[in-house]
């Protein structure tokens, strides 16, 4: 769980909050699907959907969840992940060039 949502904000956003964010990605055109990562990164996402499953933690839609075309990153871990955490992992340049709406550059702290 560390690994995943780190040390420092490591409790994993409500289950109405994750199944929030999943529906606004669920219909957003950057949503991506397939495509390649490295092994490594690839083992890593799988032991983190492990840790995730095995606690339980799913949203509806979750098998079309994919990659954020703007971040590149795993929807189906990041919704869960607290926003301090989202937001501190962005750069200037995804902040700004993020799809309207998207929770990730407007949900309030």
């Amino acid at each position: 769980m560390r690994e995943w949502i780190g040390d420092e904000d490591g409790i994993p956003v409500s289950p109405e909050l994750a199944q929030k964010r999943a529906n606004i990605c669920l219909k957003c055109p950057r949503l991506e699907t397939g495509g390649f990562v490295t092994e490594i990164v690839a083992a890593a996402i799988k032991r983190h959907l492990e840790v995730k499953n095995d606690l339980g933690m799913r949203v509806n839609g979750e098998k079309a969840l994919g990659r954020c075309g703007m971040c590149q990153c795993e929807m189906r871990l990041k919704v869960w992940v607290p926003l301090s955490i989202v937001r501190r992992q962005l750069t200037p340049e995804e902040f700004s060039s993020a799809p309207t709406p998207c929770w990730q550059t407007e949900e309030k702290p």
